[in-house]
């Protein structure tokens, strides 16, 4: 077996390793004890939502409460919403009542096809015509006889949309 040398760079950098991680250790612990604590911050970051709360609050009411220019070119103002109301009741108390908006949505009516068969083509079953229907053509064989095949079925008519969705009622 062959014994393993330590030179002294080798043996300094062991003991300084291990001297570097005792003392870093500590130093790590202290910094997280130390620091600031997660409430801490949840606190401050709330009292600064409620602050901004009030400042926006306050600036909406002064908006509310005053009158001013909207638009000056074109004759665009804002008045207080107690005003506003003084203004409107009469106008709303002298008119008529109107009905208003239906409930439900009306159903379309079915679409009806709006395309005439093609000549020589089969007839829908439900279709009426004025007319008897032309003799189906017969091909021959190969063979030389005479085959009775089936006239083609006219192609189906597209099936009428869906009806559109209907709100729900309002509750009352």
């Amino acid at each position: 077996m062959t014994k393993t040398q330590f030179t002294p760079g080798k043996l300094y950098l062991i003991v300084g390793s291990i001297l570097g991680l005792t003392l870093l250790f500590p130093f790590a612990s202290f910094l997280l004890v130390s620091g600031p604590k997660a409430d801490d911050i949840e606190i401050e970051r709330a009292k600064n939502r409620w602050k901004v709360h009030a400042e926006l609050n306050e600036a909406d009411k002064k908006l509310a409460d005053n009158t001013g220019w909207v638009d000056e070119k074109a004759g665009i103002v804002r008045i207080p919403l107690a005003r506003a109301f003084e203004l409107e009741l009469p106008l709303l108390a002298a008119s008529k009542p109107r009905p208003g908006a239906p409930l439900v949505a009306p159903q379309p009516a079915p679409a009806q096809p709006t395309t005439q068969p093609a000549p020589g083509a089969a007839a829908p079953a439900n279709a009426t015509s004025p007319g008897p229907t032309p003799p189906a053509p017969q091909s021959q064989s190969s063979s030389g006889a005479q085959s009775t095949g089936n006239p083609k079925p006219a192609p189906k008519p597209a099936p009428a949309p869906a009806p559109a969705p209907t709100a729900p009622a309002p509750k009352p």
